[in-house]
């Protein structure tokens, strides 16, 4: 009989998303970088080695940047400087069938006074390409979504930022075995930092469309970092996103990262049941406060865990009920009660529990 810490390192490795589905984001994303570079065929491709969340702690099919080219391609009166990889397949955090694929779009010149109308400029450059995909936007992002082909499935939820609801699909965990998910991609337009152009750091909208510096890559760093020396890291991450898909929590996936990664520097790992109850417990007690950033160039940035107050409130709900089903299990772990910890984490997430 499985231990409870085989039961989740299984949930947690059926979400990793699979070879083929990120070659096909990464296709994707590079038809799109093609499409944003036109016509002076200026934005470099990448920006770092996916991880996707394959095979081993979190590797997947390789896909560095791409030569950068001169000029620039154009986005309304901005020119495309590059598009750098970002987010969840990044990080090798990624789960199968529910995230996006994230990238800036790094522009040239300052902040605009008008997001909404870059925003339109990205939608049209990547219409005007005739890629077969829907391509929508958001309040703070450009959401590409590729036709599905024969074989893929679609994307489950209704399209919207990372942190609204239904934002990247309800796969996760419990999604259907052997699934490739049409690729689907987020992109977010950036600038670089004032006074600091050519440098690694840049601009970005955050869940509450606010302007805030990020370091892409930092952050990649930051997890292989601390996963030298706890092996369960992007497993629990891994978890909590599906957590959130399966459940359709309004809350930002970089928030929750975030929240992992505090816990991991905070209290070393003991073992992934105790590890997720003490996430969850913590991460409601806090009422989902804005937390620090260590991978921003400051380290005390703040993250917003959604975007709207109503937002953070409705996560509440969800996330204090996890919290309970999660001290659940602990107690009935404790007492030997087997029945009732597979009741409970079952009720986390879902019909994988019981999969053999």
């Amino acid at each position: 009989m499985e231990s409870y810490e085989e039961v989740l390192e299984r949930v947690a490795a059926m979400t990793r998303v699979p070879e083929a589905e990120v070659r096909a984001h990464v296709a994707l994303r590079d038809a799109v970088a093609d499409a944003l570079a036109a016509p002076g065929g200026g934005a470099a491709r990448g920006g770092g080695a996916m991880r996707g969340g394959g095979a081993g702690r979190g590797g997947g099919a390789g896909c560095g940047g791409g030569a950068t080219a001169p000029g620039g391609g154009g986005v309304g009166a901005a020119g495309v400087l590059r598009v750098v990889d970002a987010g969840a397949f990044r990080h090798g955090t990624a789960v199968r069938g529910a995230s996006r694929f994230d990238a800036f779009v790094v522009l040239d010149g300052g902040r605009p006074k008008s997001l909404a109308r870059v925003l339109q400029g990205i939608r049209s450059a990547v219409q005007d390409a005739g890629i077969d995909a829907l391509v929508t936007t958001t309040s703070d992002s450009v959401l590409v979504d590729a036709t599905p082909l024969d074989g893929a499935a679609g994307a489950d939820g209704a399209a919207g930022s990372d942190g609204a609801a239904g934002a990247d699909g309800a796969a996760g965990a419990d999604g259907a075995a052997g699934a490739i998910v049409a690729p689907r991609l987020r992109l977010i337009p950036a600038y670089e930092a004032p006074g600091d152009g050519g440098s690694a750091i840049v601009a970005i909208p955050d869940a509450a469309r606010r302007w805030v510096l990020a370091r892409p890559g930092a952050r990649e760093q930051l997890i292989a970092r601390i996963d030298d020396g706890d092996a369960h890291l992007r497993t629990l991450i891994r978890l909590v996103l599906a957590w959130k898909h399966d459940n359709r929590v309004p809350v930002s996936s970089y928030y929750l990262e975030t929240a992992v990664i505090r816990q991991a520097l905070r209290q070393p790992s003991f073992n992934l049941l105790w590890d997720l109850c003490w996430l969850f417990e913590q991460t409601a007690q806090d009422d989902l406060m804005n937390l620090p950033d260590l991978s921003s160039p400051s380290q005390v940035q703040r993250v917003r865990a959604a975007d709207t107050l109503g937002r953070r409130i409705e996560a509440q709900v969800p996330l204090d009920a996890a919290a309970a089903h999660a001290r659940a299990a602990v107690n009935a772990y404790l007492d030997d009660d087997r029945g009732t910890v597979d009741a409970r984490l079952t009720a986390l997430f879902g019909g994988a529990v019981s999969a053999e």
